[in-house]
């Protein structure tokens, strides 16, 4: 087993191979909702789902690309603002492969709202992992086609296909679902509170025959010379997150600055640095914020460009405002600058 981090130099793991997909190797296991627990057979199930707005935040980012704190971390914080229901685990080595599907009867409180489903591995300790999640705009419940207002007060049946994976759960691990109805900054908020009750539910877990070792190996790789450059300034990212022990506001800030890099073959050297802050009051989804910059430099000789660009979002019950950026300069002189000011309509968002 490997603990939650949200950046691994290495995970450990094997190569499988199914000849055709879905597999008929593959079986499917499935657990039901039964009070706060996951049990083998169904029963009464009546939870109140109604997380703070910043839940969330141990998620990761949404496509994780460099190379610093980017994957899902440990899930503790995140699974005490959700409603969770745990397994004791299974006796044998378990591999779970391919989307597991869960079912859900909801009773909303709100014509809207969104749901955020994980499942997660816990060990001893209580450290949590994130194996994989799923979310889903509840208008959208019956398709995406055609979303509809909800009914408050009238129950509906949520079906999700969570995010396909392979991973092994070892013996004497507990296996959690946790239900949020807020993912924060991962699933921009609903236009307000929108709690809802769980009645009931499932999930069926694709089960594949224990891989022993690697089931396919790879020739060795072609590659060309690589690209001939000098780090001029080394690249480094952070992530941490901020709150402001006054108003209750939490910030996520992002910096990643990819360094100085110089062709060595026709002396052509560029910077990027972006910085990302995500702002929320856990009681106020529509105080929700994000800002971008992005700054990319390139240069040679005593030739130099810059261009900047940021974008700021935020939302009221009706509408989504951005507003957004983009100058450039040749050799410190500006030769380019557009404002952009754009209302959405939130439909049924």
């Amino acid at each position: 087993p490997v603990k939650p981090a949200m950046w691994h130099d290495e995970r450990p793991g094997r190569w499988i191979a199914n000849e055709t997909w879905p597999s008929a190797s593959h079986s499917t296991r499935m657990l039901h909702l039964s009070g706060n627990l996951l049990a083998q057979d169904p029963g009464p199930v009546s939870r109140i789902v109604d997380s703070p707005a910043d839940c969330g935040s141990a998620t990761g980012e949404y496509f994780p690309f460099t190379f610093g704190a980017e994957l899902p971390g440990e899930q503790r914080v995140d699974d005490a603002r959700s409603v969770v229901f745990d397994h004791d685990g299974f006796d044998a080595v378990t591999d779970i492969v391919g989307a597991a599907k869960i079912h859900l009867r909801i009773v909303p409180q709100m014509p809207f709202g969104q749901i955020a489903v994980r499942l997660c591995d816990v060990d001893e300790t209580g450290s949590s992992a994130l194996i994989t999640m799923g979310v889903l705009n509840l208008t959208h419940w019956k398709n995406h086609e055609n979303p509809q207002p909800l009914v408050p007060g009238e129950a509906i049946d949520v079906v999700l296909d969570l995010d396909q994976i392979a991973y092994r759960l070892m013996p004497g691990r507990k296996l959690r679902i946790a239900v949020s109805n807020a993912y924060w900054p991962f699933v921009w908020p609903a236009p307000g509170k929108a709690p809802f009750t769980i009645e009931g539910g499932s999930i069926a877990l694709p089960v594949r025959p224990t891989a022993t070792g690697n089931e396919w190996h790879f020739e060795k790789p072609e590659g060309a010379s690589p690209w001939n450059i000098a780090m001029r300034r080394k690249a480094h990212s952070s992530r941490r997150q901020e709150t402001d022990m006054a108003t209750g506001e939490t910030t996520i800030i992002i910096e990643n600055d990819f360094g100085i890099t110089e062709d060595l073959d026709h002396g052509l050297w560029q910077e990027a640095v972006s910085v990302e802050r995500w702002t929320i009051h856990p009681d106020d989804p529509l105080c929700a914020s994000a800002h971008i910059l992005w700054t990319k430099r390139m240069g040679r000789g005593d030739w130099q460009i810059e261009a900047k660009s940021s974008c700021a979002m935020r939302a009221d019950a009706e509408n989504f405002q951005i507003r957004a950026n983009l100058s450039a300069s040749e050799n410190g002189q500006p030769v380019f600058e557009r404002q952009y000011d754009d209302s959405i309509a939130r439909d049924m968002v």
